[in-house]
């Protein structure tokens, strides 16, 4: 039995870390039984980060490397006959929004100080007092020290915002009339595509990403084309 160790559900979704919900999505399209286990400390894991998995007795940490042996290990085909480019295309896509539409994502939930009180509640309301006290702003502190190092936080608060803009509208463009991210079915590449873009789209409050990702009618019938196939 696969056993994925993630974080918590949290913002009505499988998960509010993009990874974790994108090795869970992989699990569900690739029919994989599997079992979730939540952790809190991700210090814990690994590589220090999440998500991570078991699978008999090897353990596999990072997302991506997760989805490689899974790929490997249970002889997984979900690119059906697809051109090489056009999985190019879907992988630079998916890539896109791992490396870049992230940190603002981050930058949205921790340190836009319209949403932080809302991501504070959601990832730390369960601790026992006194620690919802103490470990929500080191936990704080430490993302603003990560976007601040790999250079979003140093924009002001609209560049970041547009850099995001930006990313939602060329994976508009690129989905295009498909109902999948270049075809027909989906690809590997839309078990992060989809994670990153439903937890934009689909937390319970108004914020910016959101909006940009409703004003795109094509990437909110494939969310909800996504959820419904796979946590109908």
């Amino acid at each position: 039995m696969i056993t994925l160790y993630q974080f918590q559900p949290s913002f009505g979704l499988p998960n509010a870390s993009p990874f974790c919900m994108k090795v869970e999505v992989f699990l569900k399209m690739a029919q994989l039984d599997y079992q979730t286990k939540s952790i809190n400390d991700p210090s814990k894991a690994p590589n220090g980060k999440l998500p991570y998995i078991t699978d008999e007795k090897q353990t596999v940490a990072d997302s991506t490397f997760i989805l490689q042996y899974l790929i490997n290990k249970h002889n997984v085909t979900l690119n059906h006959n697809y051109l090489e480019r056009d999985l190019a295309i879907a992988d630079a896509a998916a890539k896109m929004l791992e490396n870049h539409f992230y940190w603002s994502l981050m930058y949205n939930r921790w340190l836009d100080e319209r949403y932080w009180p809302i991501t504070k509640k959601a990832y730390f309301g369960g601790l026992p007092l006194p620690l919802q006290f103490i470990v929500p702003p080191i936990a704080c502190g430490k993302v603003k020290t990560q976007l601040h190092q790999q250079g979003t936080s140093r924009h002001s608060e609209d560049k970041i915002y547009q850099l995001a803009f930006d990313d939602i509208d060329s994976i508009s463009a690129i989905l295009g009339d498909n109902h999948y991210i270049i075809g027909s079915e989906p690809c590997v590449q839309d078990a992060s595509i989809y994670a990153f873009l439903a937890n934009a789209l689909y937390p319970d409050y108004d914020a910016p990403l959101k909006d940009r990702v409703k004003q795109k009618p094509n990437l909110v019938t494939y969310c909800d084309r996504m959820r419904s196939r796979y946590f109908s």
